[in-house]
């Protein structure tokens, strides 16, 4: 607890203020770079006991810890934060927030900042009702929970831009400060997990998959590259691999299982929760295949269509009929990588004709998610609001994912050109 959830947030702001201090250069938020991940839980390979219900397990255990640390620190920032309407301005959003509490306490009707935090608490409580975890202390009345863990850190945002646009600074860079910085270094899950697998057991997995659905086909019998072929089409294919009614091993279902249960995690927590799938003994494409196979049978991956970067990529021949698998992963990420690339070979890579985003003014906030997740630096702030240089902008999208305001969107001129371009 020490460890993480206090030292963590004050490196973070002890490193800020460092960088800030003096005159030169520019200030600002530091961006938080400390994240927690771990593999207990979550790494089978060797690890039989290691199933499904263990990973829930584990991340339930996370959960609650860091969820329950978030309603403490809200109880006593109530506390603190008693600052009366008459002797403190207070922003508009701030006061809308204050409206929405359900607290209906008339010993706090003139305190603002107290019916914010009674709100955001009992949303959070509700929050943790729907993942499950017990709470200590009710909240002062019914809320809806938050749909993400961006939706109650914009709720902090608006605690704390109130307090320093109405010079209480001070106080807004104390506990406030501290939890905004644990929220986003920690969100509902305390720490990413990583999920691993022999590719052996990944290989006898599909080896079964494939058998069944299609009799005669002995998967384990295929050389490579008539691997790489058949799962290859496996992803182009819409229809589920799975059926259920067929009876698969303990090994198979258990492998299955899993992968539905990191996509349980996923809706649940964000995909942040469990960012990768490491693969052990992985000597070849089959061995990556395979999992995006078994990822896609749980709703973990989306194909966006054949890429001729991936012959390259992967030294196959140039008509290799492959596919470009794409959830925006920070590990592989091409685009993320792009800064990285001499500028000869970045300024070959394009986004696809006739995609584009755009910002609405209207909904903008400024508050710079979108820049800090651009990986190719496509996004600044303009008179206090998102911009988008067309000309750098990959068309990836994660900013429109990112954005809490809904105020990006990304626009598709030709609707089949994505089918078009699968069937070439």
């Amino acid at each position: 607890d020490y460890t993480f959830l206090h030292e963590v947030p004050r490196l973070h702001c002890a490193l800020e203020d460092r960088l800030n201090d003096g005159d030169a250069g520019a200030h600002g938020d530091l961006t938080s770079f400390l994240r927690m991940g771990s593999w207990i839980g979550g790494d089978r390979d060797g690890n039989p006991l290691v199933t499904a219900d263990v990973m829930r397990g584990t991340l339930k255990l996370q959960s609650s810890r860091v969820l329950r640390f978030y309603l403490e620190e809200l109880h006593v920032l109530g506390s603190e934060l008693s600052m009366a309407a008459h002797l403190a301005d207070v922003s508009k959003d701030l006061r809308a927030l204050a409206e929405r509490s359900p607290d209906t306490s008339p010993h706090r009707s003139g305190e603002p900042y107290r019916l914010a935090v009674s709100g955001i608490y009992a949303r959070l409580a509700a929050t943790a009702l729907k993942l499950d975890v017990e709470t200590t202390r009710p909240p002062v009345g019914e809320a809806a929970p938050y749909e993400s863990v961006k939706d109650f850190k914009a709720d902090l945002d608006i605690l704390y831009r109130s307090l320093v646009s109405n010079n209480s600074g001070v106080i807004a860079r104390g506990r406030l400060r501290l939890l905004r910085r644990a929220v986003d270094c920690f969100g509902f899950h305390l720490a990413s997990l990583d999920i691993r697998q022999n590719s052996a057991v990944h290989e006898r997995t599909v080896a079964e998959l494939i058998d069944a659905a299609m009799p005669g086909m002995s998967y384990l019998a295929l050389n490579e590259e008539a691997r790489i072929a058949l799962l290859a089409g496996e992803l182009r294919n819409a229809r589920p691999l799975t059926s259920a009614f067929v009876k698969y091993s303990e090994e198979t279902s258990g492998e299955l299982a899993v992968f539905h249960a990191a996509a349980e995690a996923h809706a649940k927590f964000g995909s942040t929760v469990i960012p990768q799938c490491i693969i052990s003994m992985c000597k070849g494409m089959s061995d990556m295949l395979e999992v995006a196979v078994l990822l896609k049978e749980a709703g973990l991956v989306h194909l966006i269509g054949r890429n001729k970067l991936d012959s390259m990529w992967t030294s196959g021949k140039p008509k290799e009929d492959l596919m470009t698998i794409c959830n925006c992963c920070p590990c592989c990420c091409l685009w993320k990588m792009l800064p990285q690339l001499d500028p000869a070979i970045s300024a070959k890579m394009k986004r696809l004709p006739g995609v584009h985003l755009s910002v609405d003014e209207g909904k903008c906030t400024g508050c710079g998610i979108c820049a800090d997740g651009c990986y190719v630096k496509a996004i600044s702030l303009r008179d206090g609001k998102a911009f988008i240089d067309q000309d750098m902008c990959k068309g990836c999208a994660r900013c429109a994912h990112a954005c809490p305001e809904k105020a990006i969107t990304l626009h598709l001129e030709d609707m089949d050109f994505l089918e078009r371009t699968v069937e070439k």
